[in-house]
Order: C-alpha cells, then sequence, then structure tokens
C-alpha cells in the first residue's frame, strides 16, 4: 500500500510538472500571492468605502 502512494505520488508531480512547463510551482504560488496583493492594493480603497456603506445600513457585504 505504501509503495502504490509513492508511486502515485510520483506520477502526479511529473504531470504537474509536464502540466506547468519550465514554470515552477513556487513561482506559480510566488505569481499567485503578488497577483493577489496588488489587488488588494488596487480594490483596497472600494472595498472599504463599500463596507463602510454596508455597514450603515446593517447589510453585511461579502468581496
Amino acid at each position: 500500500m505504501q509503495q502504490k502512494y509513492h508511486l502515485h505520488r510520483k506520477i502526479k508531480k511529473i504531470t504537474q510538472t509536464v502540466a506547468f512547463g519550465v514554470t515552477s510551482q513556487k513561482e506559480m504560488l510566488y505569481n499567485a500571492l503578488a497577483l493577489k496583493r496588488w489587488d488588494r492594493h488596487r480594490f483596497g480603497n472600494l472595498r472599504e468605502i463599500l463596507s463602510g456603506i454596508a455597514s450603515k445600513k446593517t447589510v453585511r457585504l461579502y468581496l
């Protein structure tokens, strides 16, 4: 059972490597986090304004 699990992990790793090509998973993760930070920076004020409006009307707003 243990061997089957390790084989499955190896196959999965190989598949992921092929799928991402040259870009490593760490780079993909870093890029995703950077994009998330940029979105937070870009839309931060908008979210604060909307959440302020929502709290005044006692309505919850999920962004």
